[in-house]
């Protein structure tokens, strides 16, 4: 049985596949997304401090060192190298904390309403 997700696209269009699927399209989106934050100059290009392992490491499950910063680092600024937008008409839309919270409650309710008619429907 192939499990379906939903994925909302931008005017309120749902997207409907399986896993992989909307995978593949949520991360085109982050990458141009990404581009976008680098051709805007959005993205202050990291550095390597000692400071940031042990921020790093607050969480005790996490093991992270200062090789696994550094490639990250170096990550980050290979993409920004390999961006692709010269130029670009594309405007992203940034929200409030409460504005998230909000969009979140909404899905939240979506999602119960549909487990409330499957349950419905199945009786």
């Amino acid at each position: 049985m192939i499990k379906l997700f939903g994925l909302n696209l931008l005017g309120g269009k749902i997207e409907e596949s399986n896993h992989e699927i909307i995978r593949k399209i949520k991360q085109k989106d982050f990458k141009i997304f990404a581009d976008y934050l680098f051709h805007k100059e959005e993205i202050v290009e990291p550095i390597y401090e000692d400071s940031l392992v042990n921020k790093s490491n607050v969480i005790d499950i996490i093991n992270i060192n200062k090789e696994d910063i550094k490639k990250s680092i170096n990550y980050i600024n290979e993409e920004k190298e390999k961006s692709l937008i010269i130029d670009t008409n594309l405007d992203y839309e940034t929200f409030t904390q409460k504005e998230i919270e909000n969009f979140f409650s909404e899905v939240i309710d979506d999602i119960v309403k549909f487990i409330y008619e499957i349950t419905l429907n199945e009786n």
